[in-house]
């Protein structure tokens, strides 16, 4: 069956337009991306016409800050420079390709901006590709979201498992463990990662408490890294 003919198995011009609608899309990507949910649905969608929609604010500027702030800086952010970027490339290397990579980030960040006020309704990348490409690029993209999605969560619990060796000095690693390319996993650093994913998953479905939470740890976060370096 071809990828268009499958796509409107799945979802028809009609079906869609009632899903965004009727606000079950919503309800969906709640349940399959809690996080994706949190970062690009709102309270409500308040009818502008018949076919525009608004939707209302409820994140603070303080909040968006500690949102962009906590998706750019990362645990790679400390690490890579001083392992990779600096040995390989030296000062002026490692400045010239983070001001690169910035600069990429700021013709992304506009063209969202310039695509949340055109299309203003909840479904983030989905949505806007949905509505500009068609219904075929829509389906695609959902599922190279999903795909980047559960690729960013592994990725980040195995980083909780190296932060607890370097910060409470193996202290969990103990018990059943076995080795992947000469590195020792433990089952109890195993059970840890996926209990934080866990927690992580079950504050994104409060939106306000994830909102408060995100800026706390981002704050928090903003002033170690200023003492740090002072």
């Amino acid at each position: 069956m071809k990828l268009g003919g499958l796509c409107r198995c799945l979802y028809s011009k009609e079906n869609s337009e009632e899903l965004i609608e009727n606000r079950n899309f919503v309800e969906y990507s709640k349940i399959l991306f809690p996080f994706h949910y949190f970062l690009f649905t709102v309270e409500s969608v308040n009818p502008m016409s018949d076919n525009q929609h608004a939707l209302n604010k409820y994140l603070s500027p303080l909040t968006t800050w500690a949102l962009s702030f906590g998706c750019i800086v990362g645990w790679a952010s400390f690490v890579m420079p001083g392992t990779t970027f600096l040995p390989l490339a030296g000062p002026l290397g490692t400045a010239l390709g983070m001001t690169a990579g910035a600069v990429l980030m700021l013709l992304i960040g506009a063209n969202y901006y310039f695509l949340m006020n055109r299309y203003p309704e909840a479904g983030g990348a989905f949505a806007y590709t949905k509505r500009i490409f068609g219904y075929d690029h829509g389906f695609l993209n959902a599922w190279f979201l999903a795909i980047t999605y559960i690729a960013l969560i592994w990725s980040n619990a195995t980083a909780i498992a190296l932060l607890s060796r370097r910060v409470f000095n193996n202290i969990f690693s103990f018990g059943f463990h076995y080795q992947v390319f000469d590195y020792e996993i433990y089952l109890t650093e195993v059970a840890i990662s996926i209990i934080a994913v866990l927690i992580f998953a079950a504050v994104c479905i409060f939106k306000r408490l994830a909102a408060k939470l995100v800026t706390v740890m981002a704050l928090f976060m903003f002033i170690a890294v200023i003492f740090i370096f002072s």
